[in-house]
């Protein structure tokens, strides 16, 4: 059942998330302080070029160590998802595209973000990619052509722990 929100904060701010406190009253009288991390939302291409998919791999901190993934990036503020998508897969690799498929939304952490992952498919036809233009933090990045083999490998063994890139993986399997 749906609670009643008594009040609602932000608690913490960053640049990139904030944490914002809602208190709530659920129907039965439980009172209850929950807390919700909201921030941009973020587009996922999945490039194929014949039987091979281009990935990112990156260091991530929570990891402490490098994940292989799916271009991506946030939505920059009055941009449209398409246009963030073609400028996060080209900053990312340096590939730049035409045209978009729109594969559908995921919700990663539903029980604690707002935040929402749009995933596009494109087909590379550029031969070489242009140089990368990436963010401070994205130092090192490397992006690289795996096979779709190796992509259901990774996930049938647990190489890869990642919602967003398993739950880009199946719309790309099942609607692209």
């Amino acid at each position: 059942m749906k609670p009643k929100e008594k009040s609602s904060k932000i608690i913490f701010k960053c640049p990139y998330f904030e944490v914002e406190e809602k208190k709530l009253v659920y129907p039965n009288g439980y009172k209850h302080d929950y807390y919700v991390e909201n921030g941009n939302d973020f587009v996922v291409v999945i490039c194929e070029k014949d039987d091979k998919i281009l990935m990112v791999k990156q260091y991530r901190v929570p990891l402490e160590g490098v994940a292989l993934e799916f271009p991506a990036g946030g939505i920059k503020d009055e941009e449209d998802k398409d246009t963030a998508a073609k400028r996060e897969l080209e900053e990312e690799t340096g590939y730049a595209v035409d045209k978009l498929k729109f594969l559908g939304s995921v919700k990663p952490l539903i029980a604690r973000s707002s935040v929402t992952g749009h995933v596009y498919h494109a087909k590379i036809t550029d031969e070489e990619p242009k140089e990368l233009n990436l963010d401070p933090s994205e130092l090192g990045l490397e992006s690289v052509w795996v096979h779709k083999k190796y992509i259901q490998h990774m996930i049938k063994t647990s190489d890869t722990l990642d919602s967003i890139t398993v739950s880009s993986w199946v719309f790309f399997r099942e609607r692209s």
